[in-house]
């Protein structure tokens, strides 16, 4: 076999396919080829990101609404909503305590259990719910 020199870094190597030495080395040679054609890496352009659609413009959307995985409904805070506490890191709050917030006129403390009154956790009526103070409280009215 010939032995071959390294583009990159200049040491031999004897393999009748490869054009490097080392995976590093083939990394340095394809990311020097890709910025001498102006070739930039996934997710480096930010006029890329900001082309993307998302929210209402997508196809997919749904009106801001989603299921949990334990039947909860969450949507989308409204804009300006007065109670930033109740709002998870994704923007998001469950609706059940959504409706109970706007009809007390005031944030919900976490310690506060909202329940469905028929049980069906997507049913988020007023009239379907009732708030308790705190957990043990809601598991006594349970019984």
């Amino acid at each position: 076999m010939a032995i071959k020199t390294c583009p990159i870094c200049s040491g031999e190597f004897d393999h009748p396919s490869r054009a490097t030495c080392s995976k590093a080395c083939r990394y340095a040679l394809v990311s020097r080829k890709h910025k001498a054609n102006g070739i930039k890496p996934p997710g480096s352009d930010p006029e890329a990101s900001r082309k993307r659609i998302t929210g209402p413009n997508a196809p997919w959307w749904k009106g801001g609404r989603a299921m949990t995985a334990t039947g909860y409904v969450r949507v989308l805070a409204p804009d300006g909503w007065q109670w930033p506490s109740m709002v998870d890191k994704q923007g998001r709050i469950r609706e059940h305590r959504m409706v109970m917030a706007l009809h007390m006129g005031r944030a919900l403390a976490r310690r506060e259990v909202v329940h469905h009154i028929n049980g069906d956790r997507a049913d988020n009526r007023l009239k379907n719910l009732r708030l308790h103070a705190s957990h043990s409280e809601h598991m006594q009215a349970h019984h």
